[in-house]
Order: C-alpha cells, then structure tokens, then sequence
C-alpha cells in the first residue's frame, strides 16, 4: 500500500488513446499503477512509468509518471461509455471522460 498522496492528471483524451501521469509525492522512485475504469469493471491497468520531460522540467520528481492507454474496438464494442482513470491504490479518480466511439463495419 502507498503513501495515498497521490498527484496526477489525465491530458488527452481521444477515441484512440488517454494520456496523463500519476505521481506519488512521498515516494518519487515508485511507479503508480493506475486503472481505466467504466462503471465498476476495470478495462485496463498499466503503470506509470513513462518519461515525461515537461514534468522532470517543472521539478517533479524524477518525470516518470506517464502512462498511455491505447483504446482498440476490442474494449468498446458500443457507441458511448462514461469511463474513469482512477489510482489502482486507493480508487481515487482522476477523471470523468464521456468516449464516444464508432463501431467499424459495413455503413448503411
């Protein structure tokens, strides 16, 4: 279990991907693992561990806190989904996103 002062933001948002960082301030070396989240179903986990310069450049800690989720049709089979990226530790949200996605296949 972490320190639970957690910091971090979601920067982009888009149909293909969500980016943003996550940083434990008490613990500048640690990772933190943070989720996409659509309702109470855990999509996707990965860390934050991504070298981030614009961070390093403003002091904080060591600037790698990034993380990427790289959103395929696979996790969105339908059109509209309200979806979270929330710490993994404490289930803290960092966001409230509305994706809108189009499903591929033949148009009518």
């Amino acid at each position: 279990m972490g320190s639970g002062l957690f910091r971090g933001h979601v920067d982009i948002t888009s149909r293909k991907e969500i980016k943003g960082w996550a940083h434990d301030v008490c613990d500048v070396e640690r990772s933190l693992v943070v989720e996409l989240v659509e309702g109470d179903i855990v999509l996707a986990r990965t860390s934050a561990n991504i070298m981030r310069r614009d961070l390093a450049d403003a002091g904080v800690g060591n600037g790698r806190y990034g993380f990427a989720f790289v959103l395929g049709e696979h996790l969105f089979p339908v059109a509209r989904h309200r979806l979270r990226v929330r710490f993994a530790d404490d289930g803290t949200d960092r966001s409230r996103l509305t994706l809108l996605a189009r499903q591929s296949g033949p148009r009518r």
